[in-house]
């Protein structure tokens, strides 16, 4: 036919089925992979900095708590003493209006 090649060249371009592969697509092959190993890499280093972050906010948070201590002590009895009276407000609130 007009315009193909002849059967040696398309071999040699890897085109031939069952004949061996081109450099262009062994090129194009390791550039696939090196490109999905890079995002590998910066999905890996996206991760392990949210974790170190949380870790790091996570260590600020207990110092603060313990600085704070004298003055977060009164918020914490007073949430557990409203969380506690609620159950008796809603008793009493039901005995108080039947409907």
């Amino acid at each position: 036919m007009v315009g193909e090649q002849p059967r040696a060249a398309r071999a040699a371009d890897g085109a031939e089925p069952g004949h061996g592969t081109s450099e262009a697509s062994r090129l194009l092959a390791a550039a696939c992979h090196a490109q999905t190993r890079g995002h590998q890499n910066e999905e890996f280093r996206q991760q392990f900095g949210f974790l170190a972050l949380m870790l790091v906010c996570g260590a600020c948070m207990v110092y603060l708590m313990t600085v704070l201590r004298s003055i977060l002590r009164p918020f914490l009895w007073a949430l557990f003493l409203v969380m506690g009276a609620r159950f008796f407000c809603r008793r009493g609130r039901r005995q108080l209006l039947p409907f």
